[in-house]
């Protein structure tokens, strides 16, 4: 009896210890480097989100946040990879719709879904957007279509089954034409090739090759057009029904503890509101728009792109 009670007395101690030690870890965290995996190549989107938020979110936790590059597949090569870390809070994958959804509902067997990974935070917004080279002879959407449904095309998107991709051919189908679609390894990838004469038109999350000498922006694919860009239309307002959203976010591998991914939450957001105006300054300069969203909101954003991608699937078999 007496012994029973001795290590019924033990085990409470081993929880109670156990319990205070998951609240002073969740305080503390991160005691050492936190790795984020990035499905992308350098150059994008993604890269330029993650460098940004990087950049002041380790002056406050004193921890460096190293960046590992896993391109290719749509995402898919980065995810396998990501999702078989550890899920301790130090292992995190940043994504988009396209990277995480669109990478495995237009494959057979990629090898996980999107609940194979935690939500921690939302970080940016930014839409698509279709730039040709600045010589071009096209000088509207309009004009390129036109030109698409009678001319041989070929854009550039960064990746098979990418956003990018998903809005061309969702257009194609609406206006009537076709073109052949060649997938890069990253939206630099793409923009540089459309740079060189590689390819029409190229469509992807960022704005770093639009000016002078460049390229030249010639539709968005969102809702409202471009702060910086205001001459510049919507798919939308053309006729074409089509929103191209992008939100880039970090994941961790399915269960991370909801009070680490609380913690990672409440960094990224201190860096942003400590830093308000001039991260909100640098993002603008790429029409990103910072929305730090805590793992609910991020989950039930990505869950309303899930269903628009399903039903797109389905209405254009592809």
């Amino acid at each position: 009896m007496k012994k029973g009670i001795v290590l019924a007395i033990a085990w409470l101690t081993i929880l109670a210890v156990s319990a205070t030690w998951g609240s002073v870890s969740a305080a503390e965290f991160p005691t050492r480097p936190i790795e984020v995996v990035l499905p992308n190549a350098p150059g994008g989107g993604m890269d330029f989100v993650m460098t940004l938020f990087k950049k002041y979110a380790e002056k406050d936790i004193k921890q460096p946040i190293l960046l590992t590059f896993k391109p290719g597949g749509g995402g898919t090569i980065g995810n396998v990879y990501a999702k078989a870390l550890k899920p301790d809070g130090y292992s995190l994958v940043s994504e988009s719709p396209s990277s995480l959804l669109l990478s495995y509902m237009t494959r057979k067997n990629a090898g996980y879904v999107m609940d194979d990974f935690s939500p921690i935070c939302n970080l940016t917004i930014i839409p698509q957007v279709y730039c040709v080279k600045d010589d071009s002879p096209y000088k509207t959407m309009k004009q390129w279509i036109e030109a698409a449904k009678t001319k041989k095309m070929q854009y550039a998107t960064f990746g098979q089954f990418s956003t990018s991709h998903i809005v061309i051919e969702s257009l194609g189908k609406i206006a009537g034409f076709q073109a052949t679609h060649i997938p890069y390894k990253g939206a630099a990838a793409a923009m540089t090739a459309t740079l060189g004469g590689h390819a029409d038109i190229a469509g992807a999350a960022t704005t770093a090759f639009v000016g002078p000498g460049k390229l030249r922006l010639l539709a968005v694919a969102s809702e409202k057009r471009l702060e910086r860009y205001p001459d510049v239309p919507t798919l939308m307002e053309l006729g074409y029904p089509i929103n191209g959203l992008e939100y880039y976010s970090i994941w961790g591998p399915k269960n991370v503890p909801d009070e680490i991914a609380d913690r990672l939450h409440a960094i990224f957001e201190k860096a942003y509101t400590q830093n308000k105006a001039e991260m909100t300054k640098i993002a603008a300069e790429q029409d990103h728009v910072i929305s730090v969203l805590n793992r609910k909101e991020l989950r039930a954003a990505y869950q309303e792109r899930y269903e628009f991608f399903t039903k797109f699937l389905a209405d254009y078999k592809l």
